[in-house]
């Protein structure tokens, strides 16, 4: 098992205040570090890899994001999706970069990726995954955040209470999610739709921001074409009882949506999932400005706002 470390990587003006008092977009980045340690669930004899980062000096209670990666397990994991990962911690979130270990089977896969992020929470709430002393505030682990791409989008809706036919995962603490590059029907994932009171994603009622490319639409991860808007199912067929958003990124393939992606792409995903969680975890934010942030060159091909039918935060945007 790996021992912890701790790494301070950006300082900054920390603006005012406190990571409680939630910087605005536009305030100084708050300075940041990481603490790397590996979790073993002993009910599954599982190891899981775990980056902290978060926000240095703050004080108060701070929204906790998980963050997980594609494909079916990794040896470095926590160490991917650092953009996504620094953006939350230097607005006052404390972002958790998961790292799911390769498991036996991609059957296995789908089961352990989903307990992977509630043994976390598990261990964030009692204490058995400890924060370094540098960090002097206290989580909030009973409304959390999580984002992911591909199969770490897949278990953003497992988390969620996606139901799936060899079981369902929701965790009630997951109280918003940012799905990057998400399935749809059918794959080793098996989500399925029968219409718009049955599917995968009907029991999916928490606020959700997706973020897509425009060339990855129709195709799987491997580029194989599934089926004409293959990867906008999703999004058709979550309830409207809460705000739902979709982004496409025009000419961005599936890789290029996760940390491979051009630096100005990473940034727009990066800062738009904050500005989601800001809004939706922190109650704080602008709703009308997640999805329209720090544009990529590429521009973007479609984006979608879907109010809830009621107390939605989109109602006033243009």
């Amino acid at each position: 098992m790996r021992t912890l470390a701790c790494s301070l990587i950006l300082v900054a003006a920390c603006g005012g205040g406190d990571a409680a008092s939630r910087p605005s977009p536009d305030a100084a980045p708050l300075a940041i570090a990481t603490y790397d340690q590996d979790v073993v669930d002993p009910a599954r004899g599982r190891e899981i890899g775990v980056r902290v980062v978060y926000p240095i000096g703050t004080t108060g209670e701070h929204a906790v994001v998980l963050i997980s990666h594609g494909g079916f397990g990794a040896a470095n994991g926590e160490v991917l999706f650092a953009h996504i990962g620094d953006e939350l911690a230097s607005a006052g979130f404390v972002a958790i970069q998961l790292g799911h270990r390769m498991s036996a089977t991609s059957e296995q896969n789908r089961l352990d990726r989903p307990a992977d992020v509630s043994f976390v929470i598990d261990a964030l709430a009692s204490g058995a995954l400890a924060l370094p002393s540098g960090f002097g505030g206290t989580l909030n682990t009973t409304r959390v955040g999580h984002t992911g791409h591909s199969a770490g989008a897949y278990t953003s809706h497992a988390v969620a209470g996606g139901a799936y036919p060899y079981g369902t995962f929701g965790d009630p603490r997951i109280a918003a999610i940012a799905p990057i590059s998400p399935q749809g029907v059918g794959d080793e994932f098996e989500a399925y739709d029968n219409g718009p009171g049955d599917s995968t994603w009907t029991p999916v009622t928490q606020p959700v921001l997706v973020l897509l490319g425009g060339d990855e639409l129709d195709t799987n991860g491997a580029g194989v074409f599934i089926e004409d808007g293959w990867r906008l199912r999703p999004f058709q067929r979550y309830p409207d009882v809460s705000d739902r958003l979709q982004v496409i990124v025009a000419g961005q393939g599936h890789v290029d949506m996760a940390a491979q992606g051009d630096d100005d792409v990473k940034a727009f995903v990066a800062r738009n999932v904050r500005a989601f969680f800001d809004v939706y975890l922190r109650d704080g934010g602008d709703a009308c400005a997640i999805g329209t942030i720090a544009p990529p060159a590429a521009g973007i091909s479609s984006f979608e706002r879907r109010p809830a039918r009621s107390g939605s935060r989109l109602g006033g945007c243009p």
